[in-house]
């Protein structure tokens, strides 16, 4: 009898496990993403600040706030400057440490006519 309580045990503790995956994969896709984004851009904000990237994004520091506490409001636009900013830094976090990052951002280089990624993304 003790084997058939510990069977059943592990049946039901498999099938909570299935029943809360299944739930997970029901979510709509957006939710998903909007969890994604939300790691994401508070990945970018602990490394490049608020006002670094509220300028990248072409946003005001007021906006950035707004979109951080509700994301359903980020206009198409700003999602895509959002995703063309987090693929850089995806590539700069292997190489440069958190000041090194920023510095990226701000520093001119010469194959951009003297000016700095930073600029280029303003005028953008």
């Amino acid at each position: 009898m003790k084997f058939r309580n510990e069977s059943y045990y592990a049946v039901s503790l498999m099938w909570k496990m299935f029943t809360t995956h299944v739930k997970l994969f029901k979510r709509p896709l957006r939710t998903l993403r909007a969890i994604k984004m939300q790691e994401r851009l508070e990945a970018l904000e602990d490394i490049l600040g608020f006002d670094l990237l509220a300028s990248l994004l072409g946003v005001s520091r007021r906006e950035l706030f707004q979109y951080d506490a509700n994301l359903d409001q980020i206009p198409e636009i700003v999602c895509q400057r959002f995703s063309f900013i987090d693929k850089i830094f995806s590539i700069l976090i292997g190489a440069y440490n958190d000041e090194g990052i920023r510095q990226w951002f701000l520093r001119k280089r010469v194959q951009l006519s003297n000016r700095s990624p930073a600029e280029i993304l303003k005028n953008n």
